[in-house]
């Protein structure tokens, strides 16, 4: 199965999101894994690494950085942090129908999530 560590305010985490309930007309099945990587009571302190270890062990296993999103497909771990390729990016590797069809169409799908990920998002 598909594990997807997530907050539901983070706009990283709402395009991989956003791909996984796309992904569930074609029978890919996922289970949402809330993480909150604020302080309890806080809305803008962030957890320290070692705090989120404690009330998120599974979690940092699969981010070690501690940061959301992430996935835990059947065993592959993937997190938007690390030196592997982002989630978006392995779901779009994975499961190609979400791609158009043409290289050059894909590519240029790709360079717009880019192009989100520089002007809009940042």
């Amino acid at each position: 199965g598909m594990l997807f560590y997530s907050s539901w305010f983070c706009p990283y985490a709402q395009r991989a999101w956003a791909v996984l309930e796309e992904l569930q007309d074609q029978g890919v099945k996922y289970r949402y894994v809330p993480v909150n990587p604020f302080q309890p009571g806080s809305d803008d302190r962030v957890l320290v690494l070692q705090d989120l270890k404690e009330l998120y062990s599974v979690f940092v296993d699969v981010s070690p950085r501690g940061r959301v999103p992430a996935l835990n497909h059947n065993g592959t771990l993937v997190s938007d942090f690390g030196t592997g390729p982002s989630c978006v990016q392995y779901l779009y590797t994975q499961f190609k129908a979400l791609l158009p069809l043409s290289s050059e169409d894909s590519g240029a799908a790709l360079k717009f999530w880019e192009f989100v990920d520089i002007n809009v998002v940042d």
